[in-house]
Order: structure tokens, then sequence, then C-alpha cells
């Protein structure tokens, strides 16, 4: 059947928000690895959303670089080495989707192509389209840094830099020309 594999970090950094109804938990993440969104679990999304699979998705944001949990004194952040979906649940959470498979299209626009009938396939796209029940091997690195919030936003910032754009080493053979002196 269909996959998701998380990663959840749980916290005691407090990201309620207690003057906003119906917001669980507010965290940050990145939309494009420099700019950072404040984000929010929505707890109020019930009446839009029946289904609890709706629900969940309609509260995972793109993280492409980075996240993290902040207070007024204390900041967790996950730095990753390539692009995720991440939420918060609940105070002092902070939860990655690592990966994700799909047997068939979820009529949200994966199999989308306009002007293209659907097939006798089992995962219900077009024929020219990527199968969706391809089995993958994903394995992402993170960096994890805990601190003093302004402290630790210099070092998740330095981090993601090493991770992501790691230094390349050249090395060449030194060529040695003999002179010989005549005489």
């Amino acid at each position: 059947g269909n996959k998701e594999l998380v990663t959840r970090f749980t916290t005691s950094i407090d990201t309620a928000s207690p003057h906003e109804p119906g917001v669980r938990s507010v965290f940050y993440a990145d939309n494009n690895g420099r700019q950072t969104q404040r984000r929010v679990y929505n707890a109020t999304l019930n009446e839009y959303f029946p289904n609890d699979a709706s629900r969940i998705a309609s509260n995972y944001f793109p993280m492409v670089r980075f996240a993290y949990l902040q207070d007024a004194s204390s900041q967790f952040a996950v730095v990753s080495s390539r692009s995720h979906g991440c939420t918060s649940f609940g105070a002092g959470q902070l939860e990655i989707m690592l990966h994700r498979r799909l047997l068939q299209d979820d009529q949200l626009g994966a199999c989308w192509a306009p002007g293209m009938p659907s097939t006798n396939r089992s995962d219900n796209c077009p024929a020219e389209m990527i199968p969706m029940n391809i089995t993958t091997s994903v394995r992402p690195r993170f960096l994890v840094t805990v601190g003093e919030a302004s402290a630790n936003s210099q070092r998740w910032h330095q981090l993601s830099q090493i991770l992501n754009n790691p230094p390349l080493v050249f090395v060449q053979r030194a060529h040695h020309h003999h002179h010989h002196a005549e005489a």
C-alpha cells in the first residue's frame, strides 16, 4: 500500500500560540534555501477537510534546506541535505517526511497531463507518465543544532552551507621538467 516514512523530533521548546485560535504549534522552514517562512499547524482545517489524510497533508510545508522550532530563549534546528516536507503536530514537535510512496494517483495532480486519457495501469496514470509505484532508496543527511536562539541561527546557516556545498578538492599530479644544462 501507500507508505510514508517520517521522523519526529520532540523537544521542550514552547511553540504553542495561545493567542491564535486553532493554531497548535508555530515553526519555521525555508522555501528556497534562504528565506524563512513562519508556519503553523492549523487545527481549524478540520471543518474544511473532514478526513485525517487531507488535514495532515494540508498542514505539511516545504523544507528545502532547514526547519526550526524556537521560543523566547532556545532554538532547535534541523538542516537537511535534500528537500522534504515538514510539519509540527504539537508544541515542541517537528516532523519531517523522509519518503512517500504512492501506488496510485491521489487525484491531486501527480499524474495530471492535459488531454491524455487515463489507462488501465494500476496507478491510473496515462501511459506516458512515470509509474507511481517505483521503489527508491532515499538517504537524507540531517544535522541538528540546539542552543540559544541568537547564536544557534548563525550555526545552522553555516552547517547548511557545509552540508549542501561541501568543498571540492582537486589533485593533479605534478609534472617535473628536467632542464639539462648544455656545455
